[in-house]
């Protein structure tokens, strides 16, 4: 059936009209709140580098008392803001005590002032805080630390490689997470000091054809000398001819003493059974050829005897007088 085109108009126009005439509350807007947790990322530590101290030539051999830079980088995609606190350990075995033969511990601390520091042990184990670095831009994700420290005097040798020295490095954040990471293998080498306690000595007076004088000052009959090593060493000693009022003496090292001689003889046990003889170059002291280390850090004293014989004939009345030398090597 065909609808009157008037009709039709009609319908849509009423049509449009109940649809702007609807009610404003139908449209009214409601809410409810919603959320969500990012979590604490642990922070991450790696890429450990151990350099001489211009942090560019890089190393596996540590000298006591040398400055050296440890370099490692550390990220945390809560940014470097996020990390707390940063443990540097340079030790024969992270399992122990700080000592001044076997174990070091550095710090950085956020905020502290100063922020690097050495924590133990005493001693001649150092740092050198104006050299060690932070990331510039804490508000980065990553960035690189560098430690400046310097091993102590008595920092054990490695020995045939034995006793090997490693770095350890912790990173903690401030949720307490943490990552921890290591560097194996690092050597220590040889290090030591010798002076003397005794820089004067006498055996007072001799007759020709004494033998087997001992020191009579000082007055325990021995030369100490006073000695830090970081491992095994050996002590040997030297002399030469001696003077009185220009006129020589001559040092003799064969125990057959011809007219103007004189010998001197030492060792470290004042046994007169196993002697050396001091020679114009340097030799072994009995009972020095391997003396076991460490020693403490302080020194530790050794006692050097000796005793004089002179030629029965062929030396002058008067004082003579020389210079005895001692050194020290690795044992």
């Amino acid at each position: 059936m065909k609808m009157d085109k008037k009709l039709c108009a009609l319908m849509i126009a009423l049509v449009v009209s109940i649809a702007t005439t609807l009610p404003a509350t139908m449209g009214t807007e409601t809410s409810s709140e919603g959320s969500f947790h990012i979590g604490n990322d642990k922070p991450d530590v790696g890429n450990i580098r151990l350099y001489h101290s211009d942090e560019t030539t890089l190393c596996d051999t540590m000298d006591p008392t040398s400055e050296y830079a440890v370099k490692f980088d550390v990220s945390d995609a809560n940014t470097l803001n996020d990390i707390k606190e940063i443990e540097v350990v340079v030790a024969t075995s992270w399992h122990a005590d700080d000592s001044v033969n076997e174990h070091a511990t550095y710090t950085w601390t956020a905020g502290a002032s100063p922020e690097w520091k050495k924590v133990g042990p005493e001693g001649t184990w150092g740092i050198n805080e104006n050299a060690c670095k932070k990331p510039l831009y804490f508000n980065a994700t990553s960035g690189t630390f560098v430690l400046h420290f310097i091993p102590g005097k008595v920092a054990v040798e490695t020995i045939d490689g034995n006793t090997d020295w490693n770095l350890y490095v912790t990173v903690t954040d401030k949720a307490e997470d943490w990552d921890w990471t290591y560097k194996f293998g690092i050597n220590m080498s040889w290090y030591g000091e010798i002076s003397a306690v005794d820089t004067a000595y006498s055996f007072g007076g001799i007759n020709l054809s004494d033998t087997d004088k001992p020191i009579v000052n000082p007055s325990d009959t021995k030369i100490d000398v006073s000695i830090i090593a970081n491992g095994n060493y050996k002590l040997e000693s030297k002399s030469a001819n001696w003077l009185n009022n220009g006129y020589t003496t001559t040092l003799d090292w064969d125990g057959t003493l011809s007219p103007g001689e004189f010998a001197l003889k030492v060792d470290g046990s004042c046994s007169l059974d196993t002697f050396n003889y001091v020679r114009d170059t340097y030799t072994t002291i009995t009972d020095f050829e391997n003396v076991p280390g460490p020693t403490a850090e302080g020194g530790e004293n050794s006692g050097i005897y000796q005793w004089l014989c002179v030629a029965s004939e062929g030396l002058l009345p008067g004082t003579y007088s020389g210079t005895y030398y001692v050194q020290m090597a690795n044992g």
